[in-house]
């Protein structure tokens, strides 16, 4: 059989019933291309979007008032323009500066992890990422 536990800090262990220490379950992102506009939804979070096989840019649409903690990767492949929104009255904070409601990239390689830190009206979004990406 198979236990489950939640430990102290929030981590999703599972177990044996044989074992007597739970390990951590470990998650992977699911990989989507994207070559138009994508309306992410919370059910998604995790998820990384790449723009393979884009011939003119592509847009994805944040969830609007977020919970807390989603996460999403994004992946620069084809040299064309991702852009990234958030909700109205939201905002994207990438290295210490405040890109308001959008952040863009292009360079093939670029990547960005972005996350809600706070959820709900007027939330806060961080992105920590590799290459050029522009307020």
């Amino acid at each position: 059989g198979v236990g489950f536990d939640v430990a102290t800090d929030g981590i999703f262990k599972v177990r044996t019933l044989a074992q007597t220490a739970p390990a951590a379950l470990l998650t992977t992102y699911s990989v989507e291309a994207n070559t138009g506009t994508k309306n992410v939804t919370a059910l998604e979070s995790r998820e990384l979007y790449s723009n393979s096989g884009d011939a003119d840019g592509s847009i994805i649409n944040l969830p609007n008032d977020p919970i807390a903690g989603l996460q999403f990767a994004v992946a620069v492949i084809a040299a064309q323009t991702i852009t990234i929104n958030t909700g109205a009255g939201e905002t994207i904070w990438l290295a210490g500066t405040s890109c308001g409601t959008d952040i863009t990239g292009s360079d093939t390689g670029a990547s960005l992890l972005i996350f809600a830190v706070t959820g709900g009206s007027g939330a806060v979004w961080h992105a920590i990422g590799s290459g050029t990406w522009t307020c």
